[in-house]
């Protein structure tokens, strides 16, 4: 009987312990919003001091784009997993009338005639990461984490229509991080 116990016991920590790390972290819902007409890629660039104050609906975070594609929000970077159902992306218009944008791509589009041709509007990717910002000395540099998406046609995406550079935008000081 005690045998029994024991690996009844054992068992049942070790399930305990595997599921502890599968577990996966929520994060935050998200709208974000596009000014209406805007082409090209768009940043959200967290943790910035001077930076837009979080805004929420509900429980979903607000990303209000400006018409310069770049937010500095003093969020913190909205790290885990979302379903596709907890992400939204809408334009806006003066009006702030929301019209959303219902085609999402993934991936790497193909230079085909037929995508050249597609006029539909489409949000592509959603690359998150870190850029140092800077030169020189330890003390002029600093670190950004942000979020980049692009808005328009695959064309326009094949076309790099508007691609932002934050090295070249964030080039000099002062940077949103310091």
């Amino acid at each position: 009987m005690r045998i029994l116990f024991n690996h009844a016991f054992f068992f049942s920590l070790l399930s305990l312990l595997l599921s502890a790390c599968t577990e996966r972290i929520n994060a935050e819902p998200e709208i974000y919003l596009i000014p209406k007409g805007y082409e090209g890629s768009f940043y959200v660039v967290f943790n910035v001091l001077s930076g837009k104050n979080p805004m929420y609906e509900g429980k979903f975070r607000v990303y209000r784009i400006p018409e310069n594609g770049i937010l500095l929000t003093q969020s913190p970077f909205n790290a885990g997993r979302l379903k596709s159902t907890e992400i939204k992306f809408f334009f806006i218009d003066k009006n702030k009338k929301r019209i959303p944008i219902k085609h999402r791509i993934f991936g790497a589009v193909e230079d085909t005639l037929a995508n050249r041709n597609d006029k539909e509007i489409y949000i592509f990717s959603g690359a998150t990461g870190t850029q140092e910002l800077g030169r020189g000395k330890l003390s002029e540099r600093c670190t950004i984490s942000t979020i980049k998406f692009a808005v328009g046609t695959k064309q326009q995406i094949l076309d790099g229509i508007k691609d932002i550079d934050l090295f070249k935008v964030f080039a000099k000081p002062p940077f949103p991080c310091q």
